[in-house]
């Protein structure tokens, strides 16, 4: 009895694509990141279905840290996208814990290769970025873009803190946060010994706008505001000018209502026999 040759390729097929070798390929080779940046780690399956099954750090009890684990030091903090062709895992927010990790690598369900030599990543190396802005006054902007604010002719002392500590940043200005140009050459006071911080003696309308620190291509940029002097009188004065003008209503009113019963006295007094 002759079998169908469409089961038989079907079969032959399936046999085939089972025992196929599949080939992994990983990627960053030198994996790097600033401090509260992102990373991803791809491996990719060719020639079959890859079989990934989850990602783990080394030196670690994988079943306790594994990345997908229902564990709460770990929800949110890693994303893991895997499909037949390839594993995904993304690090959202890279932290200290992160970069003190040894090494990173995926686990598969393939018996030739559970453990891919070529998803097996190394230690992330820290990329020194600033990380946030502090003022003299212990004012600390920690989100880029946020921003300080000073009343005209204060003084201002803004510090790029970094991470790893202590380096060296550059300085730059825009009006707008569309063109950044290095700071301007007068009203600025600052020590060639801790270029980390920028000195404005007096604060002035001209100093407005938004001051960014770079590390490489890390930055951090704050926006400064400037208030006049006499800002804070300003409710106060616009109290002083709404009573004002009440009161010369109720004047006007007052002199309007006499004149008016003075003419109906003296017509009154006319209509005496």
């Amino acid at each position: 009895m002759l079998s169908d040759p469409g089961v038989q390729n079907s079969e032959y097929e399936s046999l085939t694509k089972s025992f196929a070798y599949v080939k992994y390929e990983g990627s960053p080779l030198n994996p790097e990141a600033v401090f509260r940046g992102q990373i991803t780690f791809t491996c990719l399956a060719t020639g079959g279905d890859g079989k990934f099954k989850k990602w783990c750090q080394d030196g670690i009890g994988e079943e306790d840290y594994c990345a997908g684990k229902d564990k709460k030091d770990f929800q949110g903090h890693y994303d893991v996208k895997a499909s037949p062709e390839k594993s995904v895992l993304t690090i959202k927010v890279v932290i200290d814990d992160d970069f003190a990790v040894k090494g990173w690598y995926v686990l598969t369900e393939n018996e030739m290769e559970s453990k891919p030599e070529k998803c097996h990543f190394g230690q992330i190396r820290k990329i020194p970025s600033p990380v946030y802005m502090q003022t003299s006054k212990n004012e600390v902007v920690e989100k880029t873009y946020g921003s300080i604010t000073r009343v005209a002719d204060e003084p201002l002392h803004l510090t790029c803190i970094t991470n790893p500590p202590n380096q060296a940043v550059k300085w730059s200005y825009s009006l707008d946060n569309k063109v950044y140009n290095q700071l301007p050459k007068t009203g600025f006071q600052n020590d060639e010994n801790n270029l980390n911080t920028l000195a404005i003696a007096n604060v002035g309308k001209e100093h407005r706008g938004f001051y960014r620190c770079s590390i490489n291509n890390a930055s951090f940029t704050t926006k400064l505001r400037v208030k006049d002097k006499l800002a804070a009188l300003w409710p106060f004065i616009g109290i002083l000018v709404v009573v004002l003008l009440l009161v010369i209503v109720i004047l006007i009113f007052e002199r309007r209502e006499k004149s008016k019963r003075k003419e109906e006295d003296d017509h009154d007094h006319a209509d005496d026999p």
